[in-house]
């Protein structure tokens, strides 16, 4: 009859084996949490500013697109593109703050009538002041002088922060963190 198998690992092998459960103890359990939190509590101030700056720079953005699509625009539909303020998206109004509206001014009165195409809208929730030099830019066909002007989208936290759209006769807009004379922005 054959020997019995006999077991080839030493008491020092079983040792090293018992020593590789994956388990945590609770305390590494709760140092890990209060470093996990700690951190959490250090990266939301961070995190806050950083969603801020990113609404700024967006509401900037998106008004230079809307100076851009009026300016083509103007030359496409051979009419007056009309870009003004406007709080609830149909009318114009005062206060850029709340958003603004891009429209084909057939009667060239400046302000939309309901038969009049809406080209685009834009509203906004925003924090930050938005401060125009004018209270509607209009674009015309044929290469005719266009309204110009500085539109200022004002930083809830910081001034320099802050940034302008500059609006040439041509229409042509650039973005700047200075007045066009190179005056600092006004917030």
């Amino acid at each position: 009859m054959p020997a019995p198998a006999q077991d080839c690992a030493t008491p020092q092998d079983k040792e090293v084996h018992m020593r590789r459960d994956p388990g945590h103890t609770l305390i590494e359990l709760l140092i890990t949490l209060a470093v996990a939190t700690t951190l959490g509590a250090l990266a939301l101030p961070g995190a806050h500013e950083l969603l801020r700056n990113s609404r700024q720079s967006s509401r900037t953005t998106a008004f230079v697109v809307s100076v851009q699509l009026a300016r083509g625009e103007a030359l496409r539909r051979a009419n007056p593109i009309t870009l003004c303020a406007s709080a609830d998206g149909r009318r114009c109004g005062k206060d850029y703050s709340a958003g603004w509206i891009v429209f084909e001014d057939e009667d060239q009165d400046g302000d939309r009538q309901a038969q009049e195409p809406l080209l685009d809208v834009y509203a906004t929730r925003a924090e930050g002041a938005v401060r125009s030099t004018r209270p509607r830019y209009v674009w015309r066909p044929y290469g005719r002088r266009s309204t110009n002007g500085t539109v200022t989208f004002c930083s809830p936290t910081e001034a320099s922060r802050s940034r302008a759209v500059i609006v040439s006769y041509t229409g042509r807009p650039r973005t700047s963190d200075r007045l066009s004379g190179g005056a600092k922005l006004g917030c």
